[in-house]
């Protein structure tokens, strides 16, 4: 009777993970329309400029220069991690009862593989990471290979300077969710009129304002704010705009070769992954907290552990997905495969050979997760391989 209650009990399990899947995969069903249009559209233009695709028409401001290329490049990575895509599915967590690895339990397999193989948890990491300390260390960081010097305050508002101590930037982070607030990350640069600067030749410039807009994780009521690890990447992708320096402002930032601008942005990325580092940035909440730590209770290490730090290491997550679909949708051996083609099939068949996890049912007619990303839409597309 009991095994019959808990064999019912995991079924309901499983079709509450099902549903919950599905629906997130078929949310904004009007934009696979718009999609799938944009995509043709792109196809044609690049058509009638005598371009055999719109991947191929990319590459004229690009620094690879065509979509062979590319595909060399991302085949050469897909080759070397699908081994360990395959190492990593080993322990069979992300299995349904059939014993088939299923892709809608893919983030709980994901959680699981970091708690069960590698004894962690993102929460427990994010104790670590408390913000204010987190982002003041991260620019004190950048100090020794950079010529900054660390943050001062002019009317209460945070400047980057120099090593020489000169003006460089005002910075305004705004870090937190609210009603209305743009919902994704972003780092933004405006030019201030109402403030005057001087460079070391005694001209007069406009100093610049950097807003590092993002949206953490909002800290519970009299609770200080904790950075996910995947928190702390976002802000190291975003931070860039503070080292940059342009003459002219049409130069400034992302205004740059296409497929070499996230460059930079990775290289600061992968200072989140080295122990070193990490170690550098942390500090555990408790050790800057009013409250008094309890008696009863070990309190953690001021630093986080190296076994902690390896195992994040270990867990990271390896994906090709999105770049292959991008050059496979803006590289299409003929305009009317594009034009018959479904674009979600595409999308999720890709995802199931990547990841191993098999679709519901095996079909791959479950969803159209691709319509609900704006990377295709803003000037990513035939360059998403470039976050790679």
């Amino acid at each position: 009777m009991h095994s019959s209650t808990s064999q019912r009990g995991i079924k309901l399990i499983a079709e509450t993970q099902k549903e919950v899947f599905l629906r997130s995969q078929n949310i904004f069903p009007d934009n696979l329309e718009i999609f799938n249009e944009a995509v043709i559209r792109r196809g044609e233009s690049a058509r009638l400029l005598g371009f055999s695709s719109f991947a191929a028409q990319k590459p004229r401001h690009k620094m690879v220069k065509s979509p062979h290329d590319i595909d060399q490049l991302l085949g050469k990575l897909y080759n070397h991690l699908q081994p360990l895509a395959h190492k990593d599915l080993e322990t069979g967590d992300g299995e349904d009862a059939d014993g088939s690895s299923c892709f809608r339990n893919f983030d709980y397999y994901q959680d699981r593989l970091l708690r069960e193989k590698y004894d962690t948890s993102h929460e427990l990491i994010a104790e670590y990471f408390l913000a204010e300390i987190t982002i003041r260390r991260m620019l004190k960081a950048f100090e020794p290979i950079f010529p900054l010097k660390s943050l001062r305050s002019i009317f209460g508002i945070p400047t980057v300077r120099d090593d020489q101590s000169a003006f460089l930037r005002f910075l305004y982070l705004d870090i937190y969710p609210r009603e209305g607030k743009y919902n994704h990350a972003a780092i933004l640069t405006s030019i201030l009129f109402y403030f005057k600067s001087y460079s070391s030749a005694g001209k007069q410039k406009q100093p610049v304002a950097t807003a590092l807009v993002c949206n953490v994780s909002q800290p519970s009521s009299g609770k200080r704010p904790l950075l996910q690890h995947r928190e702390l990447i976002t802000i190291f992708h975003d931070i860039h705009d503070l080292l940059r320096r342009s003459k002219n402002s049409m130069f400034h930032g992302h205004r740059t070769v296409i497929d070499f601008v996230e460059a930079p942005i990775q290289l600061l990325e992968y200072w989140c992954w080295v122990p070193e580092c990490l170690q550098m940035l942390c500090c555990h909440y408790s050790y800057v907290s009013n409250r008094q730590w309890p008696s009863t209770i070990v309190q953690p290490p001021k630093e986080i552990p190296e076994n902690l730090v390896r195992s994040l290491i270990a867990a990271k997550k390896r994906q090709l997905t999105f770049s292959k679909f991008d050059m496979q949708i803006h590289c299409p051996s003929s305009h009317h495969l594009i034009q018959s083609i479904c674009t979600g099939e595409i999308y999720n068949s890709l995802l199931q050979k990547m990841t191993l996890l098999q679709g519901p049912e095996n079909r791959i007619d479950w969803g159209n997760g691709h319509v609900t990303t704006s990377h295709y839409m803003w000037g990513q597309e035939a360059n998403y391989y470039s976050h790679l």
